[in-house]
């Protein structure tokens, strides 16, 4: 009804000759401002523009603009999605609710899922095995991957507001325009930190606790926030957070990595507000290490 009420007041208001037509109802008038009824939204805006007070060309331009309104109005937005994860999943494994949440451990395997620009993706706590944080979904606009929140994890699986741990694990970035976040967790408050990657060497060399793969060398533009890295023994994992050109260390903290940070680059490198703590060198002495050859101490 409300469609075909505009098309009778759009060939009247082009022609200026007013057709029949029955008294707005009661409904009409209240139900249907949003949808432009004649009875509101465009019978209002003929009254502001005068039938005989506008041109041809006034007309249609108008009339084109309220056409357009109303048929794109049915297809809503596409908005950015949100999905969960847990450890091990649940129910139909699809991520589109903690019901339904993506094992983790499935989709962060491999190249098991290509993760949507846009898009967040929330995990609760819980023991991780795989941390490839993938995407084939080329452009810039960020992906975030970050811990539940207290609130988000309300009616959430048992122990989502715990820590999430990568055990004998790493976190893997392997895709541009990332951002990771633990969330929670500052200085040597360890047990405040929304990630907890625990790491030995014999797990893959020591390389890439967390950050930019030798995999996917044309990584840049990530960001990692509130994670703690722990080895288990003193100068055990060769590197702690591994940094490429425009990516960002928040908030981290480090406890008995033999480099907390590595980096390939001196392009836009923040490192700001992290802790790195008993990282008992034997080697090159180095907190803070450019492998162009160029190595900062931090006392």
């Amino acid at each position: 009804m409300t469609y075909l009420s505009l098309k009778r007041d759009i060939v009247e208001w082009l022609s200026g000759v007013p057709l029949a037509r029955p008294a707005c109802p009661p409904s009409e008038r209240m139900t249907e401002v949003f949808f432009m009824s004649r009875c509101t939204f465009f019978g209002y805006i003929m009254r502001i523009f005068p039938r005989q007070g506008l041109g041809v060309v006034g007309k249609l331009g108008i009339s084109f603009l309220v056409l357009s309104l109303v048929t794109f109005s049915g297809f809503p937005p596409s908005w950015a999605g949100t999905h969960y994860i847990t450890p091990n999943g649940a129910g139909a494994k699809n991520g589109t609710s903690w019901s339904n949440a993506y094992s983790g451990n499935e989709i962060w395997h491999g190249e098991s899922l290509s993760m949507l620009r846009g898009d967040t993706y929330v995990f609760s706590g819980g023991i991780y095995t795989q941390g490839r944080m993938y995407s084939s979904d080329t452009g810039t606009t960020p992906i975030t991957v970050r811990k539940a929140t207290a609130a988000e994890c309300t009616g959430g699986p048992s122990g989502c507001t715990d820590q999430a741990v990568w055990d004998d694990a790493c976190i893997e970035v392997a895709a541009s325009y990332l951002e990771i976040d633990g969330v929670t967790g500052s200085g040597n408050n360890f047990t405040s930190y929304g990630i907890k990657v625990k790491f030995n060497l014999s797990q893959t060399n020591g390389m890439g606790m967390a950050g930019a793969s030798s995999n996917y060398p044309s990584v840049t533009n990530f960001t990692m926030r509130h994670i703690y890295l722990e080895s288990p023994t003193p100068n055990d994992p060769l590197i702690g957070f591994l940094l490429r050109s425009n990516s960002n260390l928040i908030s981290c903290a480090t406890h008995f990595v033999m480099r907390p940070v590595i980096t390939n680059s001196s392009m836009n490198v923040i490192i700001d507000g992290n802790w790195f703590e008993r990282n008992l060198v034997f080697w090159h002495g180095d907190g803070i290490f450019n492998d162009n050859g160029v190595g900062i101490d931090i006392t």
